[in-house]
């Protein structure tokens, strides 16, 4: 679940599995929406330059769908992978990034993917999660992995990734910067 939209116009979007998607003002009654493809959706993040601002979900067919205000949906074409997470990182370098198992891929405007190679011994990981942060000049992606050591990967700019072993092989599967 996430929340964006245009100024005045801000709601909660959620994806689920069996093409699920609802949208929420308020966080308590939720309206379903129609999907733009067939997929179990992972992931929805809200993003994008200023103006260009977008909803962007994945989901584990290779899916990945758009929308200018999570109720009217269309079809984007990316790399026919397991997708799981998907994320907005700005200022220094604006784009979506999402993972999924053993990938990685980019977009600026959330239409136009390019696949990425994830750190060298995360081929085969199973990234659950991504985010962007950090201290204001320094921000980076980082993403965890659900069954894989190592079991996090960071990245200045989406494209190229370092490796890190976190202190325990725990499954991790979610992260956040706040």
């Amino acid at each position: 679940v996430t929340w964006g939209g245009q100024v005045g116009a801000g709601i909660f979007v959620a994806v689920g599995l069996a093409s699920s998607v609802m949208t929420s003002s308020d966080g308590s009654y939720w309206t379903a929406r129609s999907s733009a493809q067939v997929s179990d959706w992972q992931s929805v993040t809200w993003g994008g330059k200023p103006g260009s601002e977008l909803f962007v979900a994945v989901g584990t067919s290779g899916g990945v769908m758009t929308s200018p205000d999570g109720r009217t949906w269309t079809a984007q074409t990316a790399a026919a992978k397991t997708w799981l997470a998907v994320t907005w990182g700005r200022p220094t370098y604006p784009k979506f990034v999402a993972v999924g198992v053993g990938c990685v891929m980019t977009s600026y405007d959330g239409v136009a993917w390019a696949s990425r190679t994830p750190g060298s011994s995360s081929l085969t990981a199973k990234w659950q999660s991504v985010t962007w942060g950090g201290p204001a000049g320094r921000e980076v992606f980082v993403a965890v992995a659900y069954n894989s050591i190592p079991g996090v990967m960071s990245s200045s700019d989406g494209i190229d990734w370092e490796n890190h072993n976190p202190t325990s092989s725990e499954h991790w599967s979610s992260v956040v910067w706040g």
